[in-house]
């Protein structure tokens, strides 16, 4: 859990601070960030100086007197001190129009409209450095190819209303006349529709993402601790909603681009351009070049050489033309349908379906939420054959009572923590009529018992009266072990290890501390007599090696002797039922005798075994639970799963596990549905929107 907390803590920490970079590099740049350069910008702070200079140019040319000739132009805002001045490198465009008998223009950097103050319009060029400062409103230059505001601070107060409204250019035969037959006048300008707004934004790509982030966070809230329950789904409600309101929303005003509305004659230009019909490049109105969606290309003929009232953008796109070509109404009357976010949304369903149906926990909770459902009676079943012969389903629930076996099979057995001893698995009972197997025996484990026992008798005495207490004080304190009945010793090695290639190294072992040559006699010796009453005089050392060598010894014919019983117990006879908890719960409780904090000798582990065995080959139980799965094994024997039932907290992560599943489900096949019906609907729009103007452009006179 300690770990868990760590995660998610890591993980809202990184999130806040990714969130909080963006938005303040987005802050800082501002509007210079989205000016584009032909060459890599450069940024500096703006100076006291520079700043000064803006304010007074702001004042100034801010006074009713010359605001109410610029109108129609947006004008500046003092930017804030600190703010950052970016030198780029670009070609300005120009818009000209009129209005209240003055004409003006209109300074931009592709679709970036800049203001450019009217003393330094003389000295632009096809190509210029720009020194600009954001704005509140609209970025203002401060500087132009070299020459700067400051600089002409003292011709302000020279500056007359109508130098403000006809800037002079060094070229100036590029000032767009009024009066002029191919002049474009500038009408007003207003803000793009939601409609045109929408062919380009709204993608939902961003609104689908946050969407489908909440509900991974709910199956994740779900997957968690009942600690980080409230939290999590509180973060994907948050996510939810944010999703919801961004779909849904009003369009937002500052995202809005402008629209400028202009009534001129349209020219065609270019090589050969007055007969190049199918080109729609190379169509200007007022020395203004033209961008035309595509599908208008056979309809804009018909107001060549027209005067006609014409809607673009800052960036020369046209969106309405004439009374009949219009963005907004193809828009309005034949929506462009987007499914970006149905293809989210179905990647999304996808994955928290495979999660709920395929991971274990997930799955398992709907088989118990179905179960709570159904609100049926446990089934009691006091007798094994009642399970054989019922019609069980899973989602049932049985309460089983009787006697039977503790036994796990093992290809189910746990194989963790194989250091703790534990003979039984009594996450299973095995139930039948079967008679009960007996207590395991070995007299294999006895005779190594009586060497084990004979050994420690003699290094580890207690007390001895068949030597001399002086001498065996003596000994004592030289730091020797006396080995009083040396004959015991051989014999009971024989005794376990008859054959000749049993016990070599104990055999060794011992001969060494005779004074004959090999182990048949030794043992022919033993047998005869001849060694009673022998004592062997052994240094700690030595003592400590042959006590150590009869463990291993002994130790290898014991655990071989448990293998053979375990192998014995795992066996039940066929048939019957295996009642399994498939949360590894056990069944039966029992007292361990394994409750040491060291390893269990091979002795003490048969001990154990054997007493466990009078215990829990024929032990009472009682269990029961929802029916999780059932199976048949090779055995002919019943196998059910059961899982305890739910206390009223997990009850709630599993009715929340089945109603997200079947939330996924229905989203997936609703999204399925809008992405084919949406399909559908895009691939029959162009041919719509032709028919339409068709309809309009070569309709038959009444």
């Amino acid at each position: 859990m300690r770990l868990s907390v760590i995660i998610l803590a890591i993980f809202m920490i990184s999130l806040f601070i990714m969130a909080a970079f963006l938005f303040f590099k987005r802050r800082r740049l501002d509007g210079s960030y989205h000016l584009p350069s032909l060459a890599k910008p450069t940024y500096r702070k703006l100076t006291q100086d520079d700043y000064g200079v803006i304010s007074d140019y702001l004042s100034y040319f801010g006074t009713s007197k010359f605001s109410s000739g610029y109108s129609l132009q947006n004008f500046p805002e003092i930017p804030t001190k600190g703010e950052v001045v970016t030198t780029l490198r670009n070609i300005v465009n120009r818009f000209a129009g009129s209005s209240e008998g003055l004409n003006h223009w209109r300074y931009y950097i592709d679709a970036v409209e800049i203001h450019i103050p009217p003393l330094l319009v003389p000295y632009l060029q096809q190509e210029n450095v720009l020194d600009v400062v954001c704005t509140p409103s609209i970025p203002i230059v401060i500087g132009v190819n070299g020459h700067f505001l400051k600089d002409e601070k003292s011709h302000f107060s020279a500056l007359s209303l109508k130098q403000l409204s006809e800037p002079i250019l060094s070229n100036g035969t590029s000032t767009i006349q009024k009066n002029e037959g191919d002049a474009a006048h500038l009408l007003h300008i207003r803000q793009e529709t939601n409609e045109e707004y929408r062919l380009h934004h709204s993608s939902g790509f961003w609104n689908g993402s946050l969407i489908c982030l909440g509900l991974i966070l709910w199956l994740t809230a779900l997957m968690m601790p009942q600690v980080f329950l409230p939290w999590i789904m509180a973060a994907g409600g948050t996510f939810l909603v944010l999703g919801l309101f961004l779909i849904y929303r009003p369009i937002i005003k500052s995202r809005k681009q402008e629209v400028h509305c202009f009534k001129g004659r349209l020219k065609r230009w270019g090589l050969f351009g007055n007969f190049d019909h199918g080109q729609v490049k190379n169509i200007s109105l007022g020395g203004i070049d033209l961008v035309y969606p595509p599908h208008w290309e056979p309809y804009i003929q018909n107001d060549i050489d027209k005067v006609t009232y014409l809607e673009m953008y800052p960036n020369h796109h046209v969106i309405k033309q004439g009374p009949y070509l219009s963005l907004h109404d193809e828009e309005k009357n034949y929506p462009y349908k987007r499914y970006i976010k149905n293809i989210i949304f179905v990647v999304c369903s996808l994955f928290i379906i495979g999660m709920l149906y395929l991971y274990q926990p997930l799955s398992l909770s709907m088989k118990l939420t179905f179960s709570w459902i159904k609100e049926s009676e446990p089934h009691l079943v006091t007798n094994f054959t009642e399970l054989e012969t019922a019609k069980l389903h899973v989602g049932d629930i049985i309460q089983a009572k009787g006697v039977g076996m503790c036994y796990m099979p093992p290809n189910l057995s746990s194989k963790n923590n194989k250091t703790i001893f534990a003979p039984f698995d009594c996450s299973g009972i095995y139930w039948n009529n079967s008679n009960p197997m007996p207590m395991p025996e070995s007299s294999t484990i006895e005779k190594a018992a009586a060497l084990l026992y004979l050994v420690e008798e003699q290094l580890h005495p207690v007390s001895n009266n068949r030597v001399n207490p002086s001498l065996g004080q003596a000994i004592t304190k030289s730091g020797m072990n006396l080995l009083d009945n040396f004959d015991g010793i051989i014999l009971k090695t024989q005794d376990l290890c008859p054959r000749e290639n049993e016990c070599i190294r104990l055999k060794m072992a011992l001969v060494n501390l005779s004074n004959v040559n090999d182990w048949p006699s030794l043992v022919q010796r033993a047998e005869s007599g001849k060694l009673t009453g022998t004592n062997v005089l052994l240094r700690a050392v030595s003592a400590e090696a042959l006590e150590k060598l009869v463990d291993t010894t002994t130790s290898s014919f014991i655990y071989r002797e448990i293998d053979k019983a375990a192998i014995l117990l795992n066996s039940p006879p066929p048939g019957g039922v295996l009642l399994i908890s498939d949360e590894r719960k056990q069944l039966v409780d029992y007292a361990s005798n394994t409750n040491s904090v060291f390893e269990p000798t091979p002795l003490e582990q048969w001990r154990e075994l054997q007493r466990l065995s009078d215990i829990l080959l024929h032990t009472p139980f009682n269990t029961g639970g929802v029916i999780t799965g059932m199976v048949i094994d090779a055995n002919g024997t019943l196998q059910i799963f059961l899982h305890s039932m739910p206390d009223s907290m997990t009850l709630l992560y599993y009715i929340g596990n089945t109603l997200l599943l079947f939330f996924a489900i229905g989203f997936l096949i609703l999204n399925l549905f809008f992405i084919i019906r949406r399909r559908r609907q895009n691939n029959q729009r162009m041919h719509k929107i032709s028919q339409y103007y068709e309809h309009c452009f070569y309709r038959p006179p009444q």
